[in-house]
C-alpha cells in the first residue's frame, strides 16, 4: 500500500490507510505500507517502510527498492493530490510499476493536483491518467463513483467502496455518570460542562469546506436566545494546511470566537489519539457539521459521529452523494428526521434551529443516536476489508488469466 501520508501525520488519508491495513492483516492478507521519510514510529515498527523522501521522480529510486524487498503481488495507491505533494509522478506509477504486478488505486477525493506552475488543463489529465491506468479504481462515494463513471475506458474496472471510521467505538468508563451519546459524564466534569448544558461537538481539522464558520455565526444566535445553555467542544481543531479558513470578525478561530462573544462558550482540545476522540466524542449530545458542500461519505468525521451513536445535525448532501447503481450497489442515504438533521449549507439560522430542536428533545436525538448506529453498521471495516480482499482477488486472477494467455 502506497501513502503519500500516514501516522503520525495528521491527516483522514493516512489514518484510513493504517485502519484498513490493520484490518486486511486480521483477515490474513499480508501487508505492508510504503510511506515518506518523515516522523515515524521507529524501527521497530512492523509492516511500515518509511522509505520515500520526496514524491517526484527523485524519490522513485527509493520507493522502486521498497516494493521490490517488500515482494508484493499487487500495489494499492491511497491518493490524495494533497498528500503526495501535488507532484506529477504519483500519476505514472501505475504505467511503471504496474508492469512486473498490478496496481490498484482508491481515489480519496478528485482534487486536482498542483504539478507545476501554468499545468492548467494537465491537471485533470493526470487524474485520468492514473484512473486509466490502474488494474482497479476505486471511489470512496456515489459523487466521485459518478464523476468517474465519465472517465473513458474504465468500464467494470471501477468500484464504489466506502471509507469507515478511524475512531473506534467509545468504552464505556467504571467512573462515567451521565454524558452523551456513549457517557463521558466524567469528561464533562473535567471539561466544567454543566448537566444542563447542551454540548456541541465538531470533529476534524478547521477548513474553510467543513464551514466552522457557519457553526460559529450559529452558536452565536444561540448564545443570545438562550444564554449559557450551549457549548462547543471542537475536536482535532488544527487548521488545514490546505483548506485554510477565512473567519469574519477575526483572523484565526481564537479571534472568530471572540468576535462573537463566544470565548467561554467553546473549548479547543487539539489532535488526540483516537481512544480520546472516542471519548471526547461520547461526552456530548450532539454532533454538528456543516460541510460547505454538503454531507458526503467521503468525510470520515462524519462517519466517526455516526459510529459513536450521536446525534448528527448537518447539511443536505448532493443528489449523487450515495451512488447510481452502474453495476455497484449504492450506499445508504442520510433521512433527515430519521438519522440525522438536515439543513441548507452556510445558512446560519437553519443550523442554529436544528440544533435548539435537538438540544430540547430528548426523544429526537434518542431516534437519531438510534439511525446513527444503524447507518454506521454498513461502513463496518470487517466488511469494507472484504470487499477489497475480493476486489485484489479478482485483479490478480485476471491479470493470470491474461499472463497465461499471453
Amino acid at each position: 500500500m502506497i501513502t503519500g501520508e500516514y501516522p503520525p501525520t495528521i491527516g483522514g488519508v493516512g489514518d484510513y490507510a493504517a485502519t484498513l491495513a490493520a484490518h486486511l492483516r486480521a483477515a490474513g492478507a499480508g501487508t505492508c505500507v510504503v510511506t515518506g521519510s518523515g516522523a515515524g514510529g521507529g524501527a521497530t515498527e512492523t509492516g511500515v517502510r518509511r522509505a520515500v523522501r520526496g514524491w517526484g521522480v527523485e524519490g522513485w529510486p527509493a520507493l522502486a527498492r521498497a516494493v521490490a524487498a517488500a515482494r508484493l503481488d499487487l500495489i494499492h495507491v491511497q491518493y490524495q493530490a494533497g498528500a503526495f505533494d501535488g507532484r506529477a509522478a504519483v500519476h505514472l506509477l501505475p504505467r511503471w510499476l504496474g508492469r512486473a504486478r498490478p496496481v490498484v488505486v482508491t481515489f480519496h477525493d478528485l482534487c486536482v493536483p498542483y504539478l507545476f506552475p501554468k499545468a492548467g488543463p494537465l491537471r485533470a489529465l493526470a487524474l485520468r491518467a492514473l484512473a486509466r491506468g490502474c488494474a482497479a479504481t476505486v471511489a470512496t462515494n456515489g459523487e466521485d463513483h459518478r464523476r468517474l463513471r465519465g472517465v473513458g475506458g474504465l468500464g467494470d474496472r471501477l468500484h464504489l467502496i466506502p471509507i469507515g471510521s478511524n475512531i473506534p467505538p467509545a468504552q464505556p468508563s467504571s467512573h462515567d455518570v451521565g454524558g452523551g451519546a456513549g457517557g463521558g459524564g466524567w469528561l464533562r466534569q473535567r471539561l466544567g460542562i454543566g448537566p444542563d448544558a447542551v454540548l456541541l461537538a465538531y470533529f476534524g481539522l478547521v477548513s474553510a469546506s467543513k464551514g466552522l464558520d457557519t457553526l460559529l455565526d450559529a452558536l452565536g444566535r444561540l448564545e443570545v436566545e438562550t444564554p449559557g445553555r450551549y457549548h462547543l467542544l471542537i475536536v482535532g481543531g488544527a487548521a488545514s494546511a490546505t483548506d485554510r479558513p477565512g473567519f469574519a470578525g477575526g483572523g484565526d478561530l481564537a479571534g472568530a470566537l471572540g468576535a462573537r462573544g463566544l470565548a467561554g462558550r467553546a473549548t479547543m482540545v487539539g489532535a488526540l489519539p483516537p481512544e480520546g476522540v472516542a471519548a471526547h466524542l461520547s461526552a456530548a449530545d450532539l454532533a454538528v457539521l456543516p460541510y460547505r458542500d454538503g454531507a458526503s461519505w467521503r468525510r470520515g468525521s462524519l462517519l466517526a459521529a455516526l459510529a459513536q451513536g450521536l446525534p448528527v445535525v448537518t447539511t443536505t448532501p448532493r443528489p449523487a452523494y450515495a451512488g447510481e447503481g452502474g453495476g455497484t450497489a449504492p450506499l445508504p442515504r442520510l433521512r433527515d428526521d430519521e438519522n440525522a438533521l438536515l439543513v441548507p449549507p452556510d445558512d446560519a439560522g437553519a443550523l442554529a434551529g436544528a440544533v435548539a430542536r435537538a438540544g430540547c428533545d430528548a426523544a429526537l436525538r434518542a431516534r437519531l443516536a438510534s439511525g446513527a448506529r444503524a447507518l454506521a453498521r454498513a461502513f463496518a471495516w470487517d466488511a469494507i476489508a472484504a470487499r477489497h480482499l475480493a476486489l485484489y482477488d479478482g485483479v490478480l486472477r485476471g491479470r493470470g488469466a491474461r499472463v497465461q494467455k499471453d
